[in-house]
């Protein structure tokens, strides 16, 4: 880790000396950066920092992406967290999209609230030139068009804005400015792969054809997909095929993971609410309890789990009315789907009736199966020629709302491994790593010049 290190001010210039020691194949360096030129402007109580950057090399070895977050980190310990002192520093790391994809982790914002995610993404995609760029399309989506040299085919990409209410518990960094909120699940990885695909098509743009790049809000909670494709401005976009990718932990880093048909299950989230009569609890056969309906579903409930249930409240006079049972419901496909609500509600309505009560139903987090088509796997599997792939037997029995894609064309969702002992997703250790992004992307081109014909 950097050691603490003095700062000293001058008149009118100044500079820094970080030692970094690093044990690197038994030899341990020392590294310094000298910052100079350092311009204070004060402002009320505040000041800002514009700094000009020598890098020394010791030994032959480069900083890496992660000794300059590092010493950004320590820099922000000492008060000297300007603005500019960030995107000087970042723009000194080795690969520009994995400053990207760290600015996304720490700007990281629940599911229909990515505004500050959008507003630096528009920023960033605005200097490629796309053709068109359409913001909060279904909320804070994005969409950019890049337009081929002849008409053809139009291929969608689709990646994921939001993160999840998890905690981080490791302190990196670019750790999540909320903290309660945090990209867990690896979407600010999947944006900067859409970044690098921008940045090559700015510079190459498809020789046919047409390529949407959509970064979409609100996966986690279903609403997402379904709101984009709700939007009237939508309509503007006709794509021919749709892709989308996961990270996924477990598997090798950098192999592609593939399945025909069903790649993730179909899940809703389903409430079931027993209506009876309450009353004073010296009297119970007075009044209509749902506590044995309620029982009774849970214990017989298929093709689910059980989250939670709730019967009436912590008050020691009162024979409960009312209770509520939450279930999660999951199948392979949409129509196996339908006919487990079918069953749960019949099920429901015994439980019910057997009581004397009244019952009632609601849904939420609806996520349709993810189906790939035969036609987009076709291109999909050319795309991976010369990979390391895995093909599943088996679906994900987690849900992903880019199933919805597949009701307006040929669609395939694909997952790229994170690592065999990289932490799951949604655990609080987890982090998206950055080895992916180049291949990832580069699945992302070859899918476009399979669709399109290639690149000028």
């Amino acid at each position: 880790m950097l050691e603490q290190f003095p700062v000293i001010f001058g008149d009118q210039h100044s500079e820094i000396a970080i030692n970094h020691y690093n044990e690197v194949e038994g030899v341990l360096l020392q590294i310094q950066v000298q910052i100079v030129a350092m311009e204070i402007i004060y402002l009320q109580s505040f000041f800002m920092c514009r700094f000009s950057c020598m890098l020394q090399r010791i030994g032959g070895k480069i900083l890496s992406s992660y000794i300059m977050e590092q010493i950004y980190y320590s820099l922000g310990k000492t008060g000297l967290q300007g603005g500019l002192c960030r995107y000087n520093i970042q723009y000194m790391t080795k690969d520009p999209f994995i400053s990207s994809r760290h600015e996304l982790h720490r700007l990281a914002e629940a599911s229909g609230k990515e505004m500050r995610t959008a507003g630096y993404l528009q920023k960033a995609l605005s200097k490629l030139n796309p053709d068109r760029i359409m913001a909060d399309i279904g909320g804070y989506g994005i969409a950019v068009l890049f337009n081929g040299k002849a008409p053809g085919p139009t291929i969608l990409l689709r990646c994921d804005m939001d993160a999840v209410p998890v905690p981080e518990a490791i302190d990196r960094p670019y750790k999540s400015e909320n903290r309660r909120i945090s990209h867990q699940c690896g979407h600010d990885g999947h944006m900067a792969v859409m970044l690098a695909v921008a940045a090559e098509l700015s510079e190459n743009p498809p020789e046919a054809g047409q390529v949407i790049l959509l970064f979409q809000p609100a996966e986690e909670n279903g609403l997402g997909a379904a709101s984009v494709l709700a939007d009237p401005r939508f309509e503007f976009f006709k794509p021919d095929y749709a892709f989308a990718l996961h990270n996924l932990p477990g598997f090798p880093i950098g192999q592609f993971i593939l399945k025909r048909g069903t790649f993730s299950c179909a899940s809703r989230g389903m409430t079931v609410r027993f209506r009876g009569a309450p009353t004073h609890a010296a009297h119970p056969e007075q009044g209509r309890s749902p506590a044995a309906a309620m029982c009774r579903f849970i214990g017989d409930v298929k093709g689910g789990t059980v989250v939670g249930s709730k019967l009436g409240e912590k008050a020691f006079g009162t024979a409960p009315g009312l209770s509520e049972v939450w279930v999660t419901l999951r199948s392979e496909t949409d129509r196996e789907m339908a006919d487990i609500v079918k069953k749960a509600e019949e099920l429901a309505f015994e439980c019910a009736r057997a009581e004397v009560l009244d019952v009632g139903f609601s849904y939420e987090d609806i996520f349709p199966a993810v189906e790939n088509s035969h036609e987009a796997m076709d291109l999909l599997e050319k795309a991976v020629t010369g990979k390391s792939v895995s093909f599943l037997e088996e679906p994900f029995r987690w849900s992903e709302d880019f199933g919805r894609f597949g009701a307006l064309c040929p669609s395939a969702l694909f997952g790229i491994g994170a690592g065999e002992n990289c932490p799951p997703l949604h655990d609080e250790t987890y982090d998206f790593p950055d080895d992916i992004i180049v291949p990832a992307s580069e699945i992302f081109l070859s899918l476009i010049e399979e669709v399109t014909g290639g690149a000028s």
